[in-house]
């Protein structure tokens, strides 16, 4: 990434923002989005009471399972696969399109009303990413992956298959409004029914209920570990906050923000930095992800709480219902942080995740 000018895209971007007038880069990405310049000025204190839940955790996982004091960032995926192998089951993947559409029908949606192109397999050349592409809304979308026969695979089918419906779910005659959708309501309607992977309505299709033990401790480890994922959204931050001249610069930084937000100590090794695509492609988007996660939940605990349920799942069509009438015919009318409002009653925090 260093070698191919990676140093000198973040000083364009900077110069980009100079001349648009704002403070930083971040600050020129969030205009765009119609977001608070200080929306995450507050997460720092709110992620402080969960990080020793998180370090306890992580460290007592790594006794448990690895036998080790504590877990490294290249042992959590290993560790993953430990805890729920069933994730690793190989599985036929020429059938998704059924168990899809067998899926999705719970809801009240027929994949077959929808022209959704999908090439998931992989080729020499691919893209190892999955993508939704909105070629026109209501008419084309397409999902681009590149998955293997295995289980957990259909976490990415079933986040971009998300995407693609919401696309369809919108009104293709209201052009401006649908361009100020949010990209964190996008994303959150994805990572919702990707969560299904752990959901019986869907692994019911490959597993039965021995299963149900295992995905609740993967669930609980998930939720918990992917709070180190704030740690790349202020790293991409800090990329253009701090004067960037090496790759040494670049471990410097990392190293200084997990320490900062976690109390992490620096590797001995390289840290795991650039290995998302988002850091050259899509900067200042990776919030889009964790904040559509805590929308997520959001619409999951307020839509739970309104139908008197305990999961999505009791009443997925009416689920869907509440989805097009509270959440994407209104999307675009708003800001981001005033529909999660109007929704949820109290302004966004990080407390909707937990």
């Amino acid at each position: 990434m260093i070698d191919n000018g990676f140093i000198e895209l973040i000083n364009l971007r900077k110069e980009l923002a100079k001349a648009e007038g704002s403070r930083d880069f971040v600050e020129y990405m969030l205009k765009r989005d119609e977001l608070s310049s200080n929306i995450f000025e507050g997460w720092k204190d709110e992620l402080r009471s969960y990080i020793d839940i998180l370090n306890n955790k992580r460290n007592e996982l790594a006794k448990r399972y690895l036998n080790m004091n504590e877990l490294k960032p290249w042992d959590e995926e290993y560790l993953k696969s430990i805890i729920a192998p069933s994730l690793n089951k190989k599985v036929d993947m020429t059938d998704y399109y059924n168990i899809l559409r067998e899926f999705f029908l719970n809801f009240g949606i027929n994949l077959d009303n929808f022209n959704i192109t999908y090439d998931i397999f992989p080729r020499r050349n691919k893209s190892e990413w999955g993508y939704n592409f909105r070629i026109k809304t209501g008419e084309d979308s397409r999902v681009l992956a590149n998955v293997k026969n295995r289980y957990s695979e259909y976490k990415t089918l079933l986040h971009e298959s998300g995407h693609a419906i919401h696309s369809f779910l919108q009104d293709p005659n209201e052009i401006i409004l649908n361009k100020g959708i949010s990209g964190i309501i996008t994303e959150g309607i994805a990572n919702l029914f990707g969560s299904f992977i752990y959901d019986k309505l869907f692994y019911i299709n490959f597993f039965n209920k021995e299963v149900e033990e295992e995905f609740e401790k993967i669930k609980e480890y998930e939720k918990l570990s992917y709070l180190k994922f704030i740690g790349n959204i202020f790293f991409d931050h800090e990329l253009y906050r701090n004067e960037i001249f090496s790759l040494e610069d670049i471990y410097n930084l990392y190293f200084r923000v997990y320490e900062d937000l976690f109390g992490d100590k620096p590797l001995e090794e390289e840290p795991p930095f650039g290995y998302r695509i988002h850091y050259t492609t899509h900067p200042i988007y990776m919030h889009n992800y964790f904040m559509g996660d805590v929308t997520c939940e959001m619409l999951r605990k307020v839509f739970c709480e309104k139908q008197n349920v305990e999961n999505i799942s009791e009443k997925p069509t009416e689920f869907i219902g509440f989805l097009i009438e509270e959440v994407i015919k209104p999307s675009g009318l708003y800001k981001y942080e005033e529909l999660f409002e109007k929704i949820s009653g109290e302004p966004f925090s990080l407390k909707w995740y937990f």
